[in-house]
């Protein structure tokens, strides 16, 4: 499998990240497209760009110019918080200029990429069990879920299963106005899922990953030989879930 990197960058900067691409793939790394990639250096970032989410490791170009961007610097905190390898380029910028956010990582100044390029082209993908479960922490923690609590483990379980019907997904969320949870967050659940063939399961409070057979018989178990734990009205569904935590 290809190792995916992402480029973040600033359109002042653009001829920069299209030399660092360049050089990327001539080692055989595969890059998002630099044209997508770029941020507006003057205004946060609204949403994770869809290069970034799937990327191995992120490496933000930071120079005179875009140290100081929030869009930059917004896109390398949405990077960290997916737990992507982030890696700096500096250019242009003394040691003693950077800052704290900058400097604490293992950053590589331009100058150096020669060095740098080979070892990134050695890299390997993260297994698609990590990303599953990098998945799933993201949604349990925008729903103040980080203990991740066996009801949501097996709610999300149960919205993968009923897809690809769409219209039966949405009128489930649409009955659990308390999960902040999107259609495309139980699509991308349910890729990640079949690309690993199993799920995510909480032991101690710590997920692990366990193939679709273990975790089949652990669902099943916990229902307590009741599958259906989504009922057609809100009420319902609430009282089932309360009965099973």
């Amino acid at each position: 499998m290809e190792y995916n990197v992402f480029i973040s960058h600033t359109h002042r900067d653009s001829d920069l990240a299209m030399d660092l691409a360049r050089r990327l793939k001539e080692a055989g790394v595969n890059v998002f497209p630099v044209e997508k990639s770029l941020v507006n250096g003057e205004s946060v970032i609204a949403t994770v760009n869809p290069g970034l989410r799937d990327a191995d490791e992120a490496i933000v170009i930071v120079t005179d110019s875009s140290v100081n961007s929030p869009g930059l610097n917004s896109q390398m905190g949405a990077a960290l918080a997916l737990e992507k390898r982030v890696t700096p380029i500096v250019v242009g910028i003394e040691e003693d200029d950077l800052p704290p956010f900058i400097s604490k990582y293992e950053y590589v100044r331009y100058a150096d990429l020669y060095a740098y390029i080979p070892i990134v082209a050695r890299r390997r993908p993260r297994p698609a069990e990590q990303k599953l479960i990098q998945a799933m922490q993201l949604v349990f923690e925008r729903n103040g879920n980080s203990g991740w609590a066996f009801d949501m483990e097996h709610s999300l379980w149960e919205l993968t299963e009923k897809l690809p019907d769409k219209e039966t997904v949405k009128r489930m969320l649409d009955q659990a106005p308390w999960y902040d949870l999107s259609l495309e967050d139980v699509e991308e659940l349910r890729e990640l899922s079949d690309k690993a063939g199993g799920w995510a399961h909480a032991r101690d409070g710590k997920p692990v990953f366990v193939d679709r057979k273990a975790w089949k018989e652990i669902h099943d178990n916990w229902n307590d030989g009741n599958d259906d734990n989504w009922n057609d009205d809100s009420a319902g569904y609430h009282q089932n879930r309360l009965r099973q935590v």
